[in-house]
């Protein structure tokens, strides 16, 4: 950035919102952070959106896998948004897994998704 500044050039830099891009939803770090998984059970249950939403993540099917990203980062450091994709992701991880293994993740999900642990 240091030469490009040199040249008269540089990236959009506002004070309180970080990095300016084209894209309102990555004001901030501008950091978009991807992952692809393959989550068969729990991908197929509804609210699975939701589900990652709470996580602070975006999930979107994609001919036979999640790829699952961060939502948008304003307030966020570059840190903290590799932080919120990995404890997310490794959550998704888990709650397949435990379905995987005929384990059940209803009081999980309840839970994450703002219900009540008993009733519903």
């Amino acid at each position: 950035e240091a030469q490009l500044r040199s040249q008269g050039s540089g990236f959009a830099y506002h004070d309180r919102l970080g990095y300016v891009t084209v894209d309102p939803t990555h004001l901030g770090s501008a950091l978009r952070c991807s992952v692809s998984l393959r989550l068969p059970a729990l991908g197929a249950r509804p609210g699975f959106v939701e589900l990652c939403s709470r996580l602070r993540l975006e999930g979107a099917w994609r001919s036979g896998f999640w790829e699952v990203s961060n939502r948008p980062s304003l307030g966020l450091s570059e840190a903290g948004v590799i932080t919120t994709v990995v404890e997310g992701c490794a959550k998704l991880v888990a709650l397949e897994q435990r379905l995987y293994s005929g384990g059940s993740i209803d009081d999980d999900q309840r839970r994450l998704l703002g219900y009540a642990t008993s009733g519903r």
